[in-house]
């Protein structure tokens, strides 16, 4: 009966860690511009404002292989870039955009994006997926 319930645990273990994997990468990122673009359509996106003069940007990645989604990490896949010119800043991570597959099957990915903006900086997204405020 004790290796019945060790194995059952085990088992439960193994499926609930075969599911959809998570990795976080958190950036702060100086700023003196005034208006922030969003430019990642791959993503879900949610703002909120603070008081400090950077922008913190919270990128969430689900995936269901973990193996896969530790060397997405370590490449330069989610690599966040901010251009600024004049009073703008243009937020992008151009990696996204290309679509990745193993064996002729494309990998599905899930991206949050959580940013959190000065409050003196106006917010606006170009080709977005999804908004939440």
């Amino acid at each position: 009966m004790r290796n019945f319930f060790t194995t059952f645990i085990l088992v439960i273990f193994l499926s609930i860690s075969a599911f959809s994997q998570s990795k976080t990468l958190v950036k702060n990122i100086a700023t003196t511009s005034t208006e922030l673009v969003v430019n990642v359509p791959e993503a879900s996106i949610k703002t909120t404002t603070w008081d400090k003069n950077e922008i913190l940007v919270i990128l969430t990645v689900n995936l269901d292989n973990e193996s896969l989604l530790n060397s997405l990490m370590k490449s330069t896949r989610y690599n966040i870039v901010l251009t600024e010119s004049e009073n703008k800043s243009l937020l992008t991570i151009p990696n996204l955009a290309k679509q990745i597959s193993i064996n002729g099957k494309t990998i599905k990915e899930n991206v949050t994006i959580e940013l959190k903006i000065p409050s003196d900086v106006t917010f606006k997204m170009i080709g977005y997926n999804q908004l939440v405020r």
